[in-house]
């Protein structure tokens, strides 16, 4: 039988959503401002290369970030669904008992 963990599951979507918000701090603050601190000292095609790269790999990792974002909001949503469902079930079994 298969048994839902509401609490587990919902303490997933924060991980989740922790480890999207690291990936989106680190991509935007952390790494945009080493990007920029190389802008200033770096000039040249190798250095514009090399930016474009980080730029690059910034965009992936902001994608990455989106879309760990979208799972938590998805796996929440049907967490709530399931527990709607179990409690509705509940309801009915237990009115059905009643009788």
């Amino acid at each position: 039988m298969l048994v839902f963990d509401y609490e587990k599951t919902m303490k997933q979507v924060q991980y989740l959503r922790q480890i999207a918000n690291d990936m989106t701090e680190m991509s935007r603050r952390k790494l945009g401002e080493a990007l920029d601190n190389v802008q200033n000292g770096w000039k040249g095609q190798s250095g514009q290369q090399f930016l474009s790269r980080c730029s690059e790999f910034k965009n992936r990792i902001e994608k990455e970030a989106e879309r760990i974002y979208k799972l938590a909001a998805d796996l929440e949503a049907e967490a709530k669904a399931i527990d709607k469902e179990e409690s509705e079930a509940a309801r009915v079994l237990g009115s059905e008992l009643a009788k």
